[in-house]
């Protein structure tokens, strides 16, 4: 059931955390593309379950994209949500360009911070240089690219997170599912279990 994910963010543990920019596989047969918000207490636990259903399969791949509901970037809300999760992606994007994408994402999901110390910490623990953290953040390319996730969520009318995109299939998958339930989709789009996958 979620609760047992549920109970994992609350004590800010994800067992199933990958360090690096690829989570999956690269070039997979079944590939995925999922819209979140760094602020989304949702998407903080549907998280965890992607990363355990991803663990346990051999051919998907993974791609993220960013839909934070704050009004600081995204120009399509009329109400504030989410404050703050523009600079979580603008950070998130930036731990891409120095090959840790998820395990720098994992740990903002898991505990949710609230200043730029608090990222900084993280990413120290994540074992980023903070120096050139700092100074990417800041790049225009990466405001570029959290605006172009935006507008493209919003062409494919993402109304809410976290969204699942599944290649080559009409519906999305939105909101959190079970683990169960996200596996049993993905293995129908194509995606072979691992051998030694429990």
């Amino acid at each position: 059931s979620i609760q047992h994910f549920v109970k994992l963010r609350e004590k800010q543990v994800n067992p199933y955390e990958v360090r690096g920019n690829i989570l999956g596989v690269e070039h997979g047969d079944v590939k995925i593309t999922i819209f979140s918000d760094y602020r989304c207490p949702i998407c903080s636990v549907y998280n965890i379950i992607v990363n355990k259903v991803i663990s346990e399969l051999d051919n998907v791949e993974v791609h993220h994209r960013n839909y934070p509901l704050d009004q600081e970037c995204n120009k399509y809300l009329t109400t504030a949500f989410h404050q703050g999760a523009c600079a979580l992606a603008k950070y998130a994007e930036a731990a891409e360009l120095q090959g840790n994408y998820w395990g720098f994402a994992s740990e903002i999901y898991l505990r949710q911070p609230l200043t730029d110390y608090d990222v900084w910490m993280i990413a120290i623990q994540q074992g980023l240089d903070l120096d050139k953290l700092k100074a990417d953040v800041e790049k225009p390319e990466i405001a570029k690219k959290i605006l172009k996730d935006i507008d493209d969520a919003v062409a494919l009318d993402v109304k809410g997170t976290p969204v699942i995109f599944i290649e080559g299939q009409k519906e999305p998958l939105v909101g959190a599912m079970t683990d169960f339930e996200l596996k049993e989709a993905l293995i129908k789009a194509g995606a072979k279990e691992k051998k030694h996958a429990k």
